[in-house]
This record gives structure tokens, sequence and C-alpha cells, in this order.
């Protein structure tokens, strides 16, 4: 009769346990999807960044090259010959 009782109760245990492990599994996948989205986020954001860089990078460009321009037309006289 007690060979029974262990039995059963090594069983029940035995069943808990895969359970448990069921559980942390799934749990597991979840907190894999969310670290891949969090991951995707990142990537997005990345590229985000990296346009608006570029972005900026030809606005000073266009800026620079204007004011350059300006000052040598104002420097070599040439625009004071036209509108002075």
């Amino acid at each position: 009769m007690k060979n029974r009782d262990y039995a059963h109760i090594k069983q029940s245990l035995l069943l808990e346990m895969h359970g448990n492990i069921k559980v942390v599994m799934s749990e597991l996948k979840i907190m894999n999807g969310q670290v891949k989205e969090i991951k995707r986020e990142q990537i997005d954001h990345e590229r985000d960044a990296v346009g608006y860089r570029r972005k900026i990078d030809k606005l000073w460009t266009i800026m620079h090259t204007v004011c350059w321009i300006i000052f040598i037309l104002t420097g070599s006289g040439i625009l004071w010959r036209f509108y002075g």
C-alpha cells in the first residue's frame, strides 16, 4: 500500500514539475518575443536617426556653400560692381 502511495505522489510531483516547466518555457518565449520587438524598435530608431543626420548634413552643406558664395562675391568686389 505504501509503495502505491509513494508511486502516486512521485507521479503527481513529476506532473506538477512538468506543468511548471511548461509555464516557465512559455514565459521565456514571451520574453524572447518582447526582446525581439525591442531590438526591432531600436533598429528602426537607428535608421531614423541616420536619415535625420543625412538631412541635416545636406542642409548644413547647402548653407555653408551659400555663405561661401556670398563671401567670395562680396570679397572679390563682383557683387559691388553690379549693385553698387
